[in-house]
């Protein structure tokens, strides 16, 4: 539990898994905590902290969609944290269902708390900042939920079109709690849009908050993200226009290739709009759980288990600066590769992780702008944006003769520059496509049709909530 002391008043809010599930199986002690305006800033402060334990974007989310499908592998000797993701092994896949539902209580409480709030001391500006923020979060955290238990609009398959609960309004006490049913895809995504679109609203010039927390690109690249994964391609072209201008408005582009290492060193990293600050002294997840101990050998100690396939490897050109992030070493009796993207920026075993950068947000612009372009016709803008990022990466301009063929390069790009940010199994699956794995990998592979594509819901959930649907062939 987190004990938030003020005054003589505890604010106390549990930071594990298991706060809120489909229905709580324990109260939230909030006592009169959020009544003070200390208490909402606490727990806003508790919802960044949630999205930063190794079973979410400390180090899962960012690497088990790699594994998942063709990028990343387990080393030979490795200690199994990864077997059952690398494997496609039926009933497990990324479980963020208890976790995620916390987190959205969380935003909700912090939502109604602001709405309520008549402090004449708390600012316009600050609540109206709190709110997009907390908006910002549950979008996040919805869209999360959705595209891992559910199939994205449009991508059904045998029609199945159930998305997640929706949970819009606070629960402080289990009793409070009613049993609902999965709304659908299309409902979770409008939903979605709207958080995003409040949040976006919200956000002003005078209330901006650092890259480590919410922030008006943030949500606007998120937004072109969640438009992306629906094939809303105008929308997600305008929305990664917006963010991008948004993001040069406060200084920040792409970087070039003679600084894209360091940038990775860089506190935030100059590409990101949304990046997670972990403090060494407190929120290291150590040798045992933080990307930095699994996919480098920085430190002594680490498990290095985690390295790119030599498909993925050999996609990179030679003078690509991001091939050079990989450095070859030996483990066991293995000739492997780990990167640098998470060398330790932060102090030993501690990295922080950039959530949403720059770059993504040119490929959401690109493909949208392939898949907007006529028949088969080949996207002039589309293809100046993709080679706009591969100039700045010392690799070589794509030549595109059809649209397939464009989009498959974009696709490929994803794969070169996004790698270890938790992408590539999405990205197959947004696209109705197979996951195809890497010869290196001993497992089969898997037909979009297969149940595995989609997560189960925890067995528990569904005994204890007659109205929940559980996924197909679980």
């Amino acid at each position: 539990m987190i004990a938030v002391l003020m005054g003589a008043t505890a604010l106390s809010v549990s930071s594990c898994d298991d706060l809120l599930e489909t229905a709580p199986r324990q109260s939230i002690a909030l006592d009169t905590g959020l009544t003070d305006i200390t208490g909402v800033r606490a727990l806003l402060i508790g919802v960044y902290d949630r999205l930063q334990v190794n079973t979410y974007y400390g180090a899962q989310m960012m690497l088990a969609p790699d594994v998942m499908a063709d990028n990343l592998r387990q080393t030979a000797s490795n200690s199994n944290r990864y077997t059952f993701f690398q494997n496609n092994s039926f009933g497990t896949q990324l479980n963020r269902w208890a976790g995620n539902y916390g987190a959205i209580n969380d935003t909700n409480l912090i939502i109604e708390a602001i709405a309520n709030n008549t402090d004449p001391t708390v600012t316009a500006a600050e609540k109206a900042r709190i709110t997009a923020e907390a908006k910002f979060l549950r979008a996040l955290l919805y869209h999360d939920l959705v595209r891992i238990y559910g199939y994205e609009p449009g991508k059904e398959v045998g029609g199945f079109n159930a998305g997640v609960i929706l949970r819009l309004e606070p629960v402080t006490l289990k009793s409070e709690a009613d049993f609902k049913a999965r709304a659908t895809n299309a409902e979770v995504y409008a939903q979605i849009e709207k958080d995003l679109t409040d949040a976006i609203a919200g956000f002003t010039t005078s209330n901006q908050t650092s890259w480590f927390r919410g922030n008006k690109a943030a949500a606007e690249a998120l937004m072109a993200r969640v438009s992306l994964y629906q094939a809303k391609w105008q929308q997600a072209l305008d929305f990664s226009n917006t963010a991008i201008a948004t993001a040069a408005a406060r200084s920040k582009g792409l970087v070039s290739a003679a600084n894209y290492a360091a940038a990775w060193t860089t506190l935030p990293n100059p590409e990101s709009l949304f990046e997670l600050n972990y403090v060494q002294a407190t929120e290291t997840l150590g040798a045992n759980e933080s990307l930095n101990s699994l996919t480098s050998d920085t430190y002594v100690g680490a498990w290095r288990d985690i390295v790119p396939t030599n498909t993925l490897f050999n996609l990179y050109e030679v003078n690509d600066v991001r091939r050079a992030m990989f450095y070859t070493a030996t483990k066991g009796s293995e000739a492997v590769r780990f990167n640098k993207k998470f060398a330790g920026n932060q102090g030993v075993f501690t990295d922080n992780i950039p959530i949403i950068r720059l770059s993504e947000v040119h490929l959401i612009k690109a493909e949208a702008e392939a898949e907007l372009a006529a028949g088969t016709e080949v996207s002039v803008a589309g293809l100046a944006t993709l080679n706009n990022l591969r100039s700045r990466r010392d690799a070589s301009p794509v030549v595109a003769l059809t649209k397939a063929d464009l989009i498959n390069a974009i696709l490929v790009e994803r794969r070169l520059e996004l790698v270890y940010e938790g992408h590539r199994f999405f990205d197959l699956k947004r696209r109705g496509l197979d996951i195809v794995k890497d010869p290196q990998v001993a497992a089969v592979n898997i037909p979009y049709t297969d149940p595995r594509v989609l997560a189960p819901i925890p067995a528990a959930e569904v005994n204890l909530n007659s109205k929940l649907k559980q996924n197909p062939g679980y």
